[in-house]
């Protein structure tokens, strides 16, 4: 879900987004019809999730354009110990601290309010996941985040940095990063990094 755009007179509802597997399955997400965002789709996040099936139970994960925090959520859903959303949105930030405190998967998520540039270089975990979804007419910032989570010592040789576009990044938009797979869901392409060896 990628960063939000607030728009006066919002309301917040219920909808028919839920979490997909887990310990909190078919729990109902809240989102914000007043809020400029993308939802990841559930065929999409279902998909993500069971590509990345044996690394998330224990793992840390990021979401670096959070929205409604359905990422988040679903990877506490399935096992994670810690994650980490961030989002320029207050209304959003209200909406992720909501959908990260279903019952079984509270007290695990920490919400940043502000734009990614100015929190990334305060946080101190390594993370073993990070997902990357920017509105998609941006796509210069996936390398910018990139090589900041890398200034940051916030991802390892081992971490996974999951990208979501609209169409097939290039290689070089993540010079510091290789591209180990990528796979098309409807309108989303989700391309998996890692750190370069060096």
């Amino acid at each position: 879900m990628w960063a939000s755009r607030e728009v006066p007179g919002s309301k917040s509802l219920w909808c028919d987004m839920r979490i997909i597997g887990g310990s909190a399955r078919g729990r109902k997400l809240i989102t914000d019809t007043g809020l400029e965002t993308r939802p990841t789709a559930e065929r999409t996040r279902e998909a993500l999730f069971n590509i990345l099936m044996q690394n998330v139970p224990g793992a840390c994960l990021l979401d670096v354009f959070s929205g409604s925090g359905a990422v988040c959520a679903e990877a506490l859903s399935r096992g994670a110990s810690y994650t980490a959303a961030i989002d320029i949105s207050r209304t959003a930030v209200d909406i992720i601290k909501k959908n990260t405190a279903l019952k079984g998967i509270e007290g695990k998520c920490v919400v940043y309010h502000g734009d990614w540039a100015h929190i990334l270089p305060g946080l101190k975990c390594v993370f073993d996941i990070v997902y990357i979804d920017p509105p998609y007419r941006l796509t210069d910032v996936y390398g910018k985040v990139f090589r900041e989570l890398v200034r940051c010592s916030l991802i390892g040789k081992d971490s996974i940095v999951v990208t979501e576009s609209e169409k097939s990044l290039p290689e070089d938009t993540i010079p510091e990063a290789r591209l180990t797979d990528e796979r098309r869901y409807g309108k989303a392409v989700l391309g998996f990094w890692r750190i370069k060896e060096v």
